[in-house]
C-alpha cells in the first residue's frame, strides 16, 4: 500500500517539508487548493486566516 500526504501551503513553506517527507518515504503527494484564495500578502493573511480558525468558519463547498 502506497502512503499518501495531503497538505495546503499557503507560503510554500509546508510544501518544502512535505518534498522533504516525500524523498525519506516514497509516499505520493496530494496539494490542496481553496475555491477562492486567501490574501497571501501583509498582516491581511494573519487577519483572515485567525478569524476563520477562531470563529469556526467553514468554506462552502467543503
Amino acid at each position: 500500500m502506497k502512503d499518501l500526504i495531503v497538505y495546503y501551503s499557503l507560503e510554500g513553506n509546508t510544501e518544502f517539508v512535505v518534498d522533504k517527507i516525500k524523498a525519506v518515504t516514497g509516499a505520493d503527494s496530494l496539494s490542496l487548493l481553496p475555491k477562492k484564495a486567501y490574501r497571501d500578502k501583509g498582516f491581511a493573511k494573519f487577519f483572515w486566516g485567525g478569524k476563520s480558525a477562531v470563529m469556526a468558519e467553514k468554506r462552502k463547498g467543503c
